[in-house]
């Protein structure tokens, strides 16, 4: 299809419109996708194995956390990894953490949860920390960093 430069089309582009709509991640954004793949290749990857075995042992009833994915929880958290879908807690942008899940995704059973960004529970998460009072916060205390 080709536009015609001077339709509304072509002027949206000619007029810089097209220039606004930027996907490049933040330095911050940056910083945390090239830590996240860093932790999925050092950590997560490595773990898949074990977590399968623990899974198979288990059968269709087992339904507790296996250890492996708490080791994981474990370094996230020390890494910095820990509940990235929080701006707050973050500081990475909506775009930023959406790259993020993308990485995630890779390891489908292992990741999301390691770094505490499964859904459903980070929508609830996000809503009780939208609209969480002080004194609410007080009396549960602090999410765990």
């Amino acid at each position: 299809m080709r536009v015609d430069v001077n339709s509304p089309l072509g002027q949206l582009s000619r007029s810089g419109v097209s220039d606004a709509l930027d996907l490049r991640l933040s330095p911050r954004g940056q910083e945390m996708h090239h830590a996240l793949v860093g932790f999925m290749g050092e950590y997560v990857f490595p773990a898949e194995e074990e977590y399968h075995a623990h899974r198979l042992a288990a059968g269709f009833d087992g339904h507790e956390v296996r250890p492996v994915v708490e080791k994981l929880k474990e370094e996230a958290k020390r890494q910095g990894l820990w509940n990235l879908f929080l701006p707050s807690m973050s500081g990475l942008t909506q775009l930023d953490y959406a790259c993020l899940a993308e990485v995630t995704g890779w390891s489908l059973h292992l990741a999301p949860e390691a770094i505490n960004g499964a859904a459903p529970d980070t929508g609830n998460m996000e809503l009780l920390s939208a609209g969480s009072s002080h004194y609410s916060t007080a009396a549960s205390g602090p999410p765990s960093p």
